[in-house]
């Protein structure tokens, strides 16, 4: 199953605007879907923009853009073999995390997509959340409390993380926590303004 905006119209692209009552603009799980160049703005509060379920589902331009009506994650991924590439989200809810990965999901592909929030949640969380490959991101989390992480590999195993920036202006921007092991990090730019860049915490052979 495929669901797209119309390819003969090069210049518009569909909007997803999921109702009142709603989950999410996308809860998917079937497996084998495709979703590609659409447009998700909500205006009405929900949990997810996309949530996923179910095996060998791919994403790819598609843009969520959320002035605080999405309320738990702007991708939620808990099935393996997802692909997440060439999107875009901006949400600013304070509670919010930008993408999140959650076990028992594996072998991922999430690439050249950019995350930004505003949130006390990662912008990017992969909470033991093993094998998956991440590269070409730009991911920031201007949020200014202490657990305002662009990128947290909680407990996560053998994640391969390469050309990508990860950014916030607060304590830590990136941080391995409580057990996370052999995940590794290369070829990219890391930055806090006001403390460490990376900390590991209850970690071992990253």
């Amino acid at each position: 199953l495929t669901i797209q905006s119309d390819p003969s119209l090069v210049s518009t692209r569909t909007t997803v605007n999921p109702p009142v009552a709603s989950t999410a603009a996308f809860y998917i799980l079937s497996s084998s879907v495709n979703i590609f160049g659409i447009s998700i703005i909500s205006t009405n509060s929900v949990s997810y923009g996309v949530y996923v379920s179910s095996q060998h589902v791919s994403i790819s331009s598609v843009n969520i853009d959320a002035a605080g009506t999405i309320t738990t994650s702007g991708v939620e991924i808990l099935a393996s073999y997802t692909t997440l590439t060439n999107s875009s989200m901006t949400l600013t809810n304070a509670n919010t995390y930008g993408i999140r990965v959650v076990t028992p999901s594996m072998f991922n592909f999430i690439a050249y997509s950019t995350v930004a929030t505003n949130s006390s949640k990662a912008s990017l969380y992969l909470n033991n959340s093993d094998s998956s490959t991440y590269t070409g991101l730009f991911v920031r989390n201007a949020g200014n409390v202490s657990q305002s992480f662009a990128l947290n590999i909680d407990g996560g195993d053998s994640n391969s993380i390469k050309l990508s920036t990860f950014t916030t202006p607060w304590i830590v921007s990136v941080t391995l926590q409580n057990g996370a092991s052999t995940n590794t990090i290369t070829q990219s730019y890391v930055e806090s303004r006001n403390g460490w860049s990376i900390h590991f915490l209850g970690t071992s052979s990253n």
